[in-house]
């Protein structure tokens, strides 16, 4: 018969209602979420809830992961940020986040080594990205407070791109404190699709806002436009970075 072990480490995704468990139980009983409120982030129905908290769902599993310190400490990481952001108000793509983490749980279960650059990054770096997330976090927070505030819903709005982009810099800077394996070589078809893509963006680049913009004289809705003529060159800047490194020198 096979260990628990054995079956735990056979497919990413059989991970998935563990970690749900997990998150239930630190979100209502050290966040204080309700029910409903759980079962809204997670995907799930109330009662899958319910019986995520009465262990009788993914029990066994459950129990397993946490007995693995690194696993632990990586679900206690995410699930503090997940609870931060939804009583931010921010929008969370929970399904891609959870599939992701699968993933990573996994791997950590297996036992594989670290990249080098998990290695390598430690003491004042580490300190240093940590002391950014904090930057950005609060960033984020003070953002929407002021955006609950205001009654201009272009304000509004300017506001909240802001949170939402502190805490997109917050997860980034938290991706990269973990390190990365270098980039490994990419299929010809996911190359065709970079090639396509930057076609893509050029042509959204070439058709920029000046004249729209200069249309509009209010401070919020020039802000918001500019933010897009910013957001087109961003793009492109990093499909050019990822096809100079996929094509190589």
């Amino acid at each position: 018969m096979r260990t628990l072990r054995s079956r735990l480490l056979e497919r990413p995704e059989e991970l998935l209602p563990a970690i749900r468990a997990a998150f239930s139980y630190a979100l209502f009983n050290k966040h204080k979420l309700r029910k409903s409120e759980i079962a809204a982030i997670l995907g799930v129905s109330p009662a899958s809830v319910t019986q995520y908290l009465n262990s009788s769902r993914a029990a066994n599993t459950y129990r397993e992961m946490l007995r693995n310190a690194k696993v632990s400490k990586l679900l206690d990481s995410r699930v503090e940020d997940l609870a931060q952001r939804f009583k931010l108000k921010v929008p969370i793509d929970t399904s891609r986040e959870l599939s992701e983490l699968s993933i990573e749980v996994f791997r950590m279960l297996k036992g594989e080594p670290m990249s080098r650059e998990e290695v390598t990054l430690k003491g004042d770096v580490l300190e240093m990205i940590a002391e950014r997330v904090k930057l950005e976090e609060l960033a984020a927070k003070r953002a929407l407070d002021v955006a609950s505030r205001t009654t201009d819903e272009l304000l509004k709005s300017a506001l909240r791109q802001i949170a939402t982009d502190s805490l997109r810099h917050a997860e980034i800077l938290t991706l990269v404190s973990k390190g990365a394996p270098p980039l490994a070589s990419i299929s010809d078809q996911d190359l065709a699709l970079l090639e396509e893509l930057a076609r893509y963006e050029s042509e959204a680049e070439e058709k920029d806002l000046d004249v729209l913009m200069k249309r509009f004289k209010t401070p919020t809705a020039l802000a918001l436009l500019t933010s897009i003529e910013y957001d087109e060159k961003k793009h492109r800047a990093m499909i050019d970075i990822l096809l100079q490194l996929t094509r190589g020198p």
